[in-house]
Parts: C-alpha cells; structure tokens; sequence
C-alpha cells in the first residue's frame, strides 16, 4: 500500500477527520503538496509540543515513520498472504508455437499442449468464458491503494474482487505467453478439479513418450490428434504448446469481444 497517497488523501477520507481538526486548510495543503505527505503531516503536529527542541524533530519524525511502517508492514503481508491463498487460478495461451514454451511448460517437448474450442461449451462451462481475462503485461506494478482506501471510506460499497486486477499483472519480458486466466476471487470456487468443454485437439510433442501418449493423451478424449510428431513441434525443434499451471484488461465486454476462439494448456 502507497503510505504517500493515503496520506495526501488527508482532506478527504474519514480515517483521518479527528487529524484534520488540529489542522489549518493551509496545513493540510502544505500535506497534501509535500513530496513527503507522512514527514510533512508529523512535523507540523510535532512542532506544536513547546516540549520537543527544534533540532529533535527530525529525529522524532523519522522514528514515527520506522515504527509505522514496522506495525503496517506485518498487517500487509498478512492481507496478502490471505488474498494470495484465496485466490484461485489457472493459466492458458493463445499461441501453441512457441518453442521457448514448449521448454518450459511441456517437458522440453516430452509432453503434449491440450487446445480447447470456447465457442462450444455446456452450460456447466459457461463459467470459462465469465471468468478468463488477458494478462496485463506493464512496467508498473499494480498499485491497491486506491481500493484499500475505499474500504476504508465506505466497506460497505467495497468491491472484494480487486484482487484479481493484481493476479492479471505482469512484467513484459512474458508477453510472447500471450496468457489469458481463468482466474476466481476467494470464495467464488472451493478446491477441486473444475469441469472444462473437451478438447478439441491435442498437440503431441516431438519428444513425447509412448506411455505419455497411451496413458496419459487418450484420457484426454480430443476430437482429434496431431499427427505424431506433431507438426508444429517438430517445427520449432529443427515444439508442443502453451501452459497450463496452477498457479485478461479489466474491461470486461472488450475483453471477451477480443476473446480468441481456441486457446491451448501444456501437459
């Protein structure tokens, strides 16, 4: 949480109306103004104690802020661990060619990439479609305050689903995944395998195994098959597939008009 903008926050949130009392409008501008919000608002209400010399107050203001941020930042670790826990989601791609992915996510081609149709699924499905999104591949991470401050304003008003904007971030070195998530909010889903459409292909990798491919691609029941190797493995060793873990913008009807029609988890 930026401690800067909640603090520049001051002339307007609830949490701080009892501060805002000891506080002239030409105070809480200067706070406001400051490049240091939480120094600048310490050392007004400081220097007002006749008690504390003038060549302390740096002092005193900097071990204000130490031993905030030593009481906030276990609390902060705690709600994220939380959110972290509670957040479930799985991981696919719209590209079933990358070679550096077929490394990574497809025992170095040994495994398979599961494709999936999303224009054909049941009404048990449905849910694949309300609650996928792309990624966001930013250089800025994402920044919670300004809901956190929000339920801390009205909680009753307070959308508990943010937490999916920050499970949607990530760097853009990873924007060759092309990744979208299927991605629930804590207490949306419970544990446990969820039902998808079939598939609609399987890509075998260059390398695979015949135990992969008897035990474990024919329990997949695709309505069709690469041809093995597969085509496109083969390519990209002279490949396999997407991802699929366990471990998409937040406009929601562009999202799904952009939704790509097959999109591709790696085994």
């Amino acid at each position: 949480m930026n401690r800067k903008a909640v603090v520049r926050n001051i002339d307007a949130a609830p949490y701080f109306a009892k501060v805002r009392d000891l506080l002239s409008k030409e105070d809480i501008e200067k706070v406001k103004q400051s490049d240091e919000p939480f120094e600048t608002l310490a050392t007004i209400l400081l220097a007002r104690d006749k008690n504390i010399p003038a060549d302390k107050l740096p002092e005193l203001v900097r071990a204000l802020g130490d031993a905030a941020g030593h009481i906030s930042r276990p609390m902060i670790e705690a709600g994220r661990k939380v959110v972290q826990q509670r957040t479930v989601l799985c991981s696919f791609s719209e590209v079933p060619d990358s070679i550096i992915m077929w490394g990574h996510y497809a025992d170095s081609h040994g495994g398979f990439c599961v494709e999936y149709d999303l224009t054909r699924v049941s009404a048990a499905e449905e849910y694949v479609r309300r609650f996928l999104w792309p990624v966001i591949y930013s250089e800025k991470l994402f920044d919670a305050t300004k809901y956190l401050e929000a339920a801390m304003e009205d909680f009753s008003a307070f959308n508990v689903s943010f937490p999916l904007i920050a499970a949607l971030y990530k760097s853009p070195e990873w924007a060759y995944e092309k990744e979208w998530r299927l991605l629930f909010p804590g207490g949306v889903v419970g544990p446990g395998n969820r039902p998808m459409p079939p598939p609609s292909r399987v890509l075998l990798g260059a390398k695979i195994s015949e135990d992969n491919k008897k035990n474990r691609c024919r329990n997949l029941r695709p309505q069709r098959y690469s041809s093995s190797p597969n085509e496109l493995s083969r390519k990209c060793l002279q490949t396999g597939g997407a991802r699929r873990s366990a471990n998409s913008s937040w406009d929601k009807p562009r999202a799904l008009a952009a939704l790509p029609r097959r999109f591709c988890a790696s085994g």
